[in-house]
């Protein structure tokens, strides 16, 4: 039975300990004590709207609704999306960090996010230049975020009614956030899982980054408030096949790192250099489904991040640095000459379809000089880069999936800039490029290379980039001049659209079928009529007879068991469906919560024997407005034979 052996470094987090060769000024090393706060809150998408990142094909069978466009609609939720946000602030500076369970953001994610916090807060909260936004790549996220036309192939067409509703979600979550700043510990350790990732990708040499990053945020007394884990793999273990949204991977080790505690804990995946890291299932777990998979990914990620966690020794100062800036793309600024890359407005799918894979790691593959998609209206001509500082730790963000050889080259010369060994890398930051990678690896084709708009000079580029903006970090020297034109590129429109108008229900609060246990005990589900999914997203709660008396089930950190995680599946249908017929105003809006009983991968919920039961709220429309219903299951019994 193979099992995985973790390597564990420890970074003990003391101001002034293996300062950077370049140092900041006095003034900003008198840091007062350690802030922090951390929030959630679910990434409310409606069902029906298309996931984002596999690019998938309608088909005869595939889900219709009005919420998707050229793509299938998804047809329930495994597990909810979320916003997590974590601040630091020492008095003198702030850092706002916040992932969001989505395929990767774009730059008008930043600023309309920055934007819509200082309008809701009257002007007193200004995150300009103190945030950083980080997607998790999970491929079974929302579509339909992106302007970008070329982007549109893995993402379906835009909708600036979807992206303002995002933006007002991640705004909220960081407002909440700011409330509870409360003194803190802080702490940084590091070690490496073997078995929860792969190198996908044959066509340049083997290398994995298996290093896996972890932050611990403590309260003043020692209790803890987040693990932020940074570690590199693709959100893709569900597969192209997937109607149902899911935070995938990531999602499930933040889901198992949380339920190991006995308090609310948050916990916070940001990805690393996942580019070319495909999620690898464990293999001495019993696996009979890819729910299964995720589950073993989280179990064998959650306790790799919990060993490390326990090692680290925490401080309350913390030095604190941020800073973010817009670079130009274009073939000058990147540094190509006369014919080379001929793209004036760059290009994508350059030698798409034709792979490397024969292990000639050197000879160019010849059809990476056929570039179909160019134009000004394929065009990405800036992008967003930050660099910030934790103590002595040093983060740089690049904006897309940068490959491991890429993060190895960049890592290796900010070491060298500042003689400091903690740097760690968020990827699929701040904005979205498509694939980063080094020019070897560029040349010989693929998926990856087909998949980057400015060519093999791209990712050399944003390293020189990232150097210089950590030079600017560490000095408070510019290094990085700032481009009026860049600016005049980055400003954002908000699109006009139509609001929609959430379709009038049939029988909302009323109960579809009874609640009931399979057969073979495995499952719990039970159905009712509900709302339009634009405006209904159901909370879903267990609750469990003791005494005669009706109690909220809770899971061991004191969180109450609901429809939320890995062990249920939210599933939605309306009658008629919008195969059927596309203009009925009104409609049945069924929901159905499928509760696993049994898990073949351990599972930290142990249940009793007993009476259980369903709670749910949620929201429908009807002919005057919005209301509020609420329903009850019948009870059910549970049986553990």
């Amino acid at each position: 039975m193979k099992r995985h052996i973790i390597k564990i470094s420890l970074a003990i987090f003391i101001t002034g300990l293996c300062l950077p060769k370049i140092v900041s000024s006095q003034d900003e090393l008198k840091t007062q004590p350690l802030k922090a706060a951390v929030a959630s809150g679910f990434l409310k998408i409606p069902v029906g709207s298309p996931t984002g990142g596999y690019g998938q094909k309608m088909m005869d069978d595939s889900p219709r609704s009005p919420y998707a466009d050229k793509f299938p609609g998804t047809y329930g939720i495994h597990t909810n999306l979320r916003i997590k946000v974590v601040v630091l602030d020492n008095g003198s500076s702030q850092i706002n960090l916040v992932s969001i369970d989505t395929i990767g953001v774009k730059d008008q994610f930043l600023q309309s996010v920055v934007a819509r916090v200082k309008s809701k807060t009257n002007g007193t909260l200004d995150l300009t230049d103190k945030l950083i936004v980080s997607a998790t790549h999970t491929h079974s996220g929302p579509g339909r975020l992106t302007t970008h036309k070329a982007l549109q192939f893995a993402m379906d067409t835009y909708s600036q009614e979807l992206f303002n509703l995002v933006v007002e979600q991640i705004s909220d979550v960081i407002i909440k956030a700011h409330e509870q700043l409360k003194p803190a510990r802080i702490g940084f350790g590091a070690g490496e899982n073997d078995e929860i990732s792969n190198d996908r990708r044959c066509e340049n040499p083997p290398l994995k980054n298996k290093t896996m990053w972890i932050m611990r945020v403590d309260h003043a007394d020692g209790t803890p408030m987040a693990v932020i884990v940074n570690f590199a793999m693709h959100g893709t273990v569900l597969g192209s096949e997937n109607h149902y949204f899911s935070v995938d991977g990531p999602g499930l080790i933040e889901q198992k790192i949380q339920e190991q505690f006995k308090t609310p804990v948050l916990a916070v995946f940001m990805q690393s250099s996942g580019g070319d890291m495909s999620p690898n299932t464990p293999e001495h777990y019993p696996i009979n489904s890819k729910w299964d998979g995720m589950e073993a990914i989280g179990n064998s990620g959650a306790a790799t991040a919990l060993q490390i966690y326990n090692s680290i020794q925490t401080t309350d100062r913390a030095e604190l640095g941020i800073i973010n800036a817009l670079v130009p793309l274009n073939r000058e600024a990147i540094g190509y000459k006369g014919r080379e890359f001929p793209h004036k407005y760059g290009a994508f799918l350059c030698g798409m379809g034709y792979g490397g894979c024969d292990e000639d790691y050197k000879t160019h593959n010849p059809a990476m000089g056929n570039c179909p998609i160019s134009g000004k209206e394929n065009s990405i001509l800036y992008t967003r880069l930050a660099a910030f500082r934790i103590g002595d730790h040093i983060f740089v963000t690049l904006p897309g999936e940068p490959h491991a050889s890429l993060w190895y080259e960049l890592k290796e010369k900010t070491e060298s800039l500042t003689g400091n060994k903690n740097v760690i890398l968020i990827g699929y930051s701040q904005d979205h490029l498509g694939y980063i990678m080094l020019p070897d690896d560029w040349w010989q084709g693929g998926y990856e290379a087909s998949m980057n708009p400015w060519g093999w000079k791209m990712g050399e580029y944003l390293i020189g980039k990232s150097e210089l903006l950590v030079k600017e970090l560490l000095t408070g020297q510019k290094e990085l001049a700032e481009d009026e034109a860049v600016k005049k590129l980055a400003a954002y429109d908000s699109a006009p659209f139509t609001p929609v108008q959430p379709g009038v229900s049939i029988q909302a609060g009323e109960v579809s079928k009874e609640a009931s246990v399979s057969e073979d005990g495995g499952a719990a589900t039970f159905a009712w009529f509900g709302g339009d999914s634009w405006i209904d997203y159901p909370e879903v709660t267990v609750e469990f007879e003791k005494e005669g008396k009706w109690n909220a089930l809770l899971r061991g950190n004191g969180m109450p068991f609901d429809g939320s995680t890995y062990e249920t599946f939210l599933n939605y249908k309306t009658y008629p469906s919008y195969k059927e017929d596309t203009s009925s105003t009104k409609r049945k809006f069924e929901w159905q919560i499928e509760w696993r009983l049994v898990h073949t991968v351990p599972s930290a919920l142990k249940l009793t024997e007993g009476k259980y039961r369903f709670h749910v709220k949620g929201q429908y429309a009807d002919d005057t407005g919005i209301r509020q219903y609420e329903v009850y299951s019948n009870p059910f019994d549970v049986s553990l034979n």
